[in-house]
């Protein structure tokens, strides 16, 4: 089932998401997701057996920017071409439905905690090849939730249907939500806030995930100046590290990935 998107009002607690302008050929942050979308292709490949790749974005701790990078990755993929479906499985605190305007409810939850079995309530974005799956209603049982089998019947039904599937988590170092999805996804990619993330805490989290069976593909550094910092690259990451939009001292945060780039392994 796919529903249009309808006009919603953002409440108090909304959280903003920052969305690129993909038609402009000239703003270096446009420019930069279009880099990591080629990154992400190049270093997973085409889909096998016809099935969609299926990558999972998160974050060491909260207000990284994770939700940011996953809703731009997919409006990018989605404008080259690529049937992209992105599923808001941040179900403590989601977001995705602010970024695109679109409601909630509807949404996984409601799939998941109910005998309906008209098919997930995705919706079709005002994007070409572009649909998204909202959290749904609220539930304590999150972890349960994304654990259990009907969702992974579901994820297996809609990897038929897409390309690419992108997967919003909760942060990995702050609950157990990511820990039950690891292993459904080909690629993780964890994002971290340069000059604020303390090196230690990415070490934590991508031992964790891969000790639990992920397959930790890279890491974005997100919150640096475009204007003035360059790309990095990690000879053990055969990917990328990116950044999303301008904000404060970027030589500072551009000097914390120098310091530490050569710790995370």
């Amino acid at each position: 089932m796919t529903n249009k998107p309808e006009k919603t009002v953002s409440t108090s607690r909304s959280r903003n998401i920052f969305l690129v302008d993909y038609e402009t050929t000239t703003d270096p942050v446009a420019e930069a997701f279009r880099m990591l979308r080629l990154q992400i292709q190049t270093s997973m490949g085409p889909a096998q057996n016809g099935d969609a790749r299926v990558i999972l974005v998160t974050s060491a701790l909260e207000k990284e920017g994770k939700t940011t990078i996953a809703c731009n990755l997919a409006q990018m993929c989605a404008i080259a071409h690529i049937p992209t479906l992105l599923i808001d499985t941040d179900l403590r605190k989601p977001a995705i439905h602010n970024a695109f305007n679109i409601p909630r409810t509807p949404g996984i939850t409601d799939e998941l905690l109910s005998d309906d079995q008209s098919g997930p309530p995705i919706v079709e974005t005002l994007i070409p090849n572009l649909h998204v799956l909202p959290a749904g209603k609220f539930t304590k049982h999150t972890t349960e939730v994304l654990g259990s089998p009907p969702f992974r019947r579901i994820l297996s039904n809609l990897k038929k249907r897409y390309s690419l599937i992108i997967l919003d988590t909760p942060p990995a170092g702050v609950v157990a939500d990511v820990g039950v999805l690891v292993k459904k996804v080909d690629a993780i990619y964890l994002v971290i806030r340069a000059g604020a993330t303390k090196i230690r805490t990415v070490k934590q989290v991508v031992r964790t995930l891969r000790d639990l069976g992920g397959n930790v593909q890279g890491i974005i550094l997100s919150r640096i100046n475009p204007r003035r910092d360059k790309y990095y690259y990690y000879h053990n990451y055969p990917n990328y590290y990116s950044s999303y939009y301008q904000e404060g001292d970027s030589k500072k945060k551009g000097s914390w990935w120098r310091r530490n780039k050569q710790e995370i392994e």
